[in-house]
């Protein structure tokens, strides 16, 4: 018994087709296309925007990381704003002062 398979019709005109065309509407994707910035599989490997993720998080400028060098800086990251920081950093220098200001007072009373 022989089996008939039915080969689908290439559509977008750059020479592949389904299933190794994983989108035969665009001619701008398909097996060992070059990748493009767009959220897209542009190569038919699994894998989109590869090689635009300069800082290595798993981010790109195509998916919303707005600073592709700082591994911190990505979408759902955790923002501080300097406002934090500095409210934090002078909370420390105080009780730091408090610290020292009680040691001291102990130190010199013996």
């Amino acid at each position: 018994m022989s089996q008939v398979r039915e080969l689908q019709k290439e559509k977008d005109d750059d020479r592949y087709s389904p299933p190794q065309d994983c989108n035969d509407n665009d001619p701008g994707v398909h097996p060992g296309a070059a990748e493009a910035c767009d959220r897209e599989d542009n190569g038919c490997d699994d894998v989109t925007d590869e090689g635009f993720d300069k800082d290595g998080e798993g981010y790109t400028t195509c998916s919303g990381d707005y600073n592709d060098n700082d591994p911190g800086v990505h979408p759902g990251a955790t923002k501080y704003s300097s406002t934090t920081f500095y409210g934090s950093l002078a909370a420390l220098i105080v009780i730091l002062t408090v610290i020292s200001f009680n040691t001291l007072k102990k130190i010199y009373k013996k």
